[in-house]
């Protein structure tokens, strides 16, 4: 059979997808044909000689065929330079003799039955190209291929080399009807010839049904295994891609590379599509409702993984049921819904400016990488199949080290333009291993399907052109090798090699680097110059071999396998998830649960919380430019709940009525730009028993903070603050309490507030209950336990800029994180702090012994008692000091354990907690691998990081010592 090269390649890229343009000939081949005349329904063949000083181009297309001069017996082309034609023609070697039909007559390509047919239309009774003046029976001295039978007495092997295409040695031609690529021997030495026709006839086969008769749900129902061996349900998920992309042709899988792919209509492949679940499953224009959880940031606050399970389930749940609707609906309209969601997001909120801090679960790699573990198998397998099928596919993204910034920012003190696209991330090895790779390899051992590279540089090499991130770390190290796992590109990442890093020279290099280092997937695709698809031109131009990509297909192929993609909803139950399930009640319930579940309560002076509401009849005041925000509620990438969105606002009317609620923005919106607003608010104030102001930020619609948009300063946007000050004093003179309610993703620092209003809470984006969810929490009826997933500087100079990755303090001694922050960095509110409406004590802290071997785990039991008057929930967390490190500094301390309780007054509990090996690894700067040494550690456990201030907490911190032992440490790969 003809080679693929050949084919695919030059067959359906350059003369069916040549139409209306010019097509640039790389290597210095000429493209020509003796074409004198055409009927408009074919192609002309095209030959090639090789001419050894000049690019050349085809002159141009007309209609449907490709047209170039012939002048008697020669054909004639011309140069093109800068989108123009040289005056002058070039005439080339005699064309007839080259290469003509048994009769002399020129030839060309049907477009349908790819045979070749004479001007007239007819089929043309044989071909020869008669070189024997080049060199008697030598390479490419074809004497004849019959177009009908394929019989031929030449025989050809074809072979790239070093991007051009070789033919010398033989091999056996049969059933094919096409000239082929020869090296000349005693004529123009080391340059090359073309002469092609067509790809092979393929054996009749009926053709495909209509789009609109294939079912997506069920497109192998009533088809013979023969004819689609994969839809045969007896083979391995690997074989059945396989043989899928076997069968597939150059342009289908190019545009199967897309995760936005059309349906396959010959093939009986539906739609590939993606989506996103980050906080419950995504609208879609069928389908607007959906469960508006609170956003993953919020989520990372509940320090519950029990809670992120249930969550994700819903999410799959409705975004599985949203697919099957859609599908049954829409066939070859537009669809928006996807089995493939991008989440979750496991980038560390490094920098509170960062506009995607709303996406992560926080700053810290422990905690981010303990609620992945729980929200990928949730995503992946939600309890309804055995484990022959996912429910939907997870994607943990963006790998790596990725986090801002995303816009202009501030570099030593001058505003400097930063784009995403193109930012390096520099950073040190060691902190690379130590904060960015952990929460990457959680995902892994968690048995995520996918992982998506990230668009930035890592120390000048973009991630999706990485091939020691992505195949030595991810798939030799990590063990991301099941069939199904596969890596896509960010939507625009691979395209980016080359676009925006300038990092090869050409798109389709860029494109080719990227599979060769272990994208299998590219969001958004790559084109050429011309428009052309990248991997067509890669493959044609002999840098990347068909087989590369088809390898990278199989791996894409294999995951919708194992979603039943092919298979009957009779054995696929999850195909048989209907619609009624988005937005259901119980889902709805979730919702509001999680909106109390994850509210900080950051101040609450002289224990002015919770409210009675029913005291007195007198009214409340809601104010502020998120008091009845509807876009405040949801965050980035959400959903949208078209029956449910409660806003403060309306959740005050729920409380006490709307006789007894009085509502003034205050700012227009929240960049609050000018008071013109703060006098009607002000004046609402006399008589009010209290008055919630809800400030912050907005992440969704004209968002202060959002993917491609960071904040420049932390604090309250526009004048705020300078509000929440004239609030102050006109509660002051009723004798009103002034509740300050944050929303947003990264931190807002306010001083001002901390020191100023009666109670602050933080309540994030908090989902389709969000007002609900606070007064829930404001009148007692929740007694907050969430805690703070990250550190809230007390201002932006404690911060360094946002373009710095290192952790460890810099030369202003300033550092990252909780674990490295420093005495010039003492925050507002330290990460995992939170204030409870009742009182906690830790007691009885054991350990397992207090001499380790190094490679030994050991358990820390504590006993929890809920000292106060109230139930109550708190976050256990568990912390790690290294007091003698190997290869200081190490960091103040780090999470080790965490555990969400819940207890009634006066009720206690146990719990234990395992401190395995690997939560003491240190890794060596000299060349980052990850060793465990002889050393002393102390262990903390309470409602906070050590050493808290005793006026910032309502629990207690215990601690104990151990050590562990061995003559000589051991790297951590050895236990």
């Amino acid at each position: 059979m003809v080679h693929d090269f050949l084919a695919h390649s030059v067959i359906q890229h350059s003369l069916v997808g040549m139409s209306g343009q010019g097509w640039t000939i790389s290597l210095g081949l000429v493209l020509w044909a003796c074409a004198k005349s055409a009927d408009a329904a074919t192609y002309p063949i095209v030959a090639a000689i090789c001419n050894a000083t000049s690019p050349f181009q085809v002159w141009s297309v007309q209609g449907s065929r490709i047209v170039l001069a012939a002048n008697d017996s020669r054909c004639v082309a011309w140069t093109e330079t800068a989108g123009r034609l040289s005056s002058d023609p070039l005439e080339l070697e005699p064309c007839l003799p080259v290469a003509q039909t048994e009769d002399n007559q020129a030839f060309f390509v049907n477009s349908t039955s790819h045979e070749i047919v004479v001007a007239n239309g007819t089929r043309a009774q044989g071909l020869r190209m008669d070189v024997s003046k080049y060199g008697d029976n030598g390479p490419g001295s074809i004497v004849w291929v019959d177009n009908r039978t394929g019989a031929a007495n030449q025989r050809w092997t074809l072979t790239p080399v070093n991007g051009r295409i070789r033919a010398d040695s033989h091999n056996t031609v049969t059933n094919m009807n096409v000239l082929i690529v020869s090296q000349q021997t005693g004529w123009k030495q080391n340059q090359l010839c073309l002469a092609v026709s067509a790809k092979p006839t393929p054996p009749p086969t009926p053709p495909p049904p209509p789009l609109i008769v294939f079912d997506w749900l069920d497109p192998c129902q009533n088809v013979s295994l023969a004819a689609y061996p994969w839809c045969d349900m007896t083979k391995s998920a690997n074989d059945r891609a396989s043989t899928l992309i076997s069968a597939m042709t150059l342009g289908e899988k190019v545009q199967t590379m897309v995760p936005f792919a059309r349906p396959i209509g010959r093939l009986r492949v539906p739609p590939i599509w993606t989506t996103d679940a980050l906080h419950g499953a995504f609208s879609s224009p069928h389908y607007p409702n959906c469960t508006v959880f609170p956003q993953a940031i919020s989520n990372a606050a509940s320090f519950d993984r029990n809670y992120l399970t249930k969550m994700a389930r819903v999410a799959a749940d409705e975004t599985r049921a949203k697919t099957n609707g859609e599908y049954g609906i829409f066939k070859s309209q537009t669809y928006y819904s996807s089995n493939i969601v991008w989440t979750p997001v496991v980038n560390l909120c490094r920098d509170v400016r960062w506009g995607r801090c709303q996406e992560t679960l926080g700053e810290d790699v422990f905690l981010t990488s303990e609620l992945a573990a729980a929200i990928v198998p949730a995503f992946q397998k939600g309890g309804l199949d055995n484990d022959k099928y996912f429910e939907v596919l997870a994607t943990c993204k963006h790998f790596d080290v990725h986090g801002g910034p995303e816009s202009p920012s501030y570099l030593n003190g001058s505003l400097v333009p930063t784009n995403r696209m193109t930012f390096n991330s520099k950073i040190t090895h060691q902190e690379w291993v130590e904060m960015h790779q952990p929460a990457f390899e959680s995902c892994v051992k968690a048995g995520v399907v996918s992982i998506m590279c990230s668009y930035n540089e890592i120390n000048g090499v973009p991630s999706c052109a990485d091939s020691e991130l992505l195949t030595t770390l991810l798939r030799e190290t990590w063990n991301f090798t099941q069939p199904y796992n596969f890596v896509v590109g960010d939507c625009g990442a691979v395209r980016n090699i080359h676009q925006a890093h300038s990092y090869n020279a050409t798109p389709q290099a860029g494109a080719t680097q990227a599979l060769l280092a272990g994208v299998d997937w590219d969001c958004y695709g790559t084109k050429t110059a011309n428009g052309s698809s990248a991997y067509s031109a890669a493959i044609y131009e002999g840098m990347l071999s068909e087989s590369i990509l088809d390898r990278a297909l199989i791996r894409v192929l294999t995951a919708h396998m194992h979603l039943g993609f092919f298979d009957p909803p009779a054995v696929v139950s999850y195909k048989r998830l209907t619609p009624d399930v988005i937005d259901a009640p119980a889902h709805r319930l979730l919702a509001r649960w999680a909106a109390s579940r994850v509210i900080v309560l950051l101040q609450n002076r002289m224990s002015i919380l919770p409210l009675n509401f029913n005291s007195s009849d007198r009214p409340i005041l809601m104010v502020g430019p998120n008091a009845d925000n509807v876009h405040a509620l949801w965050g980035d990438y959400a959903g949208k709940s078209a029956a449910v969105n409660v806003t403060a606002r309306m959740a005050a009317v729920g409380e006490v009525g709307a006789a007894r609620v009085r509502y003034a923005p205050g700012c227009l919106n929240t960049k609050c730009a000018n008071t013109s607003g703060f006098s009607a608010a002000t004046n609402l104030v006399n008589g009010v028993g209290a008055v919630i102001a809800v400030m912050g930020t907005q992440g969704n619609g004209d968002a202060d903070e959002i993917e491609g948009h960071d904040r420049l300063n932390i604090t309250l946007p526009g004048l705020q603050e300078d509000l929440l000050e004239q609030l102050r004093v006109a509660a002051s003179a009723t004798n009103a309490p002034l509740i300050v309610v944050l929303m947003s993703g990264g931190a807002v620092s306010s001083p001002w507030a901390d020191t100023h209003a009666d109670a602050v809470l933080w309540a994030g984006f908090n989902g389709e209950f969000s007002g609900t969810g606070l007064f829930d929490v404001l009148s007692g009826r929740v007694n907050p336990g969430a805690r703070l997933p990250y550190t809230v500087p007390a201002s932006l100079a404690q911060i360094p800029d946002i373009s710095e990755y290192n952790y460890r303090p810099n030369q202003l001694g300033l550092g990252r994180t909780y674990r490295w922050i420093t005495s010039k960095q003492t925050p507002l509110y330290p990460f995992g702090y939170g204030l409870s409406y009742t009182s906690w004590d830790y007691t009885y802290l054991k350990l397992s012994t207090s001499e380790a071997r190094v490679c030994q785990s050991l358990n820390a039991t504590v006993t929890i008692t809920n000292t106060g008057s109230l139930k109550g929930s708190e976050v256990v967390q568990v912390y790690l000091t290294n007091t003698k490190p190997t290869y200081p500094p190490a960091p103040r301390w780090e999470l080790a354990g965490f555990e969400r309780v819940d207890l009634e007054a006066g009720a206690h509990t146990t719990l234990t907690f395992e401190l395995p090996a690997r939560s003491r690894a240190e890794v060596r700067p000299t060349d980052a691998a990850r060793w465990l040494n002889p050393s002393t550690y102390t262990v903390w456990i309470g409602g906070g990081q050590p050493q808290q201030s005793a006026t910032r907490r309502t629990s207690n911190v215990v601690n104990a010592t151990f050590t562990t032992t061995s003559a000589l440490g051991v790297p951590l790969d050895s236990c």
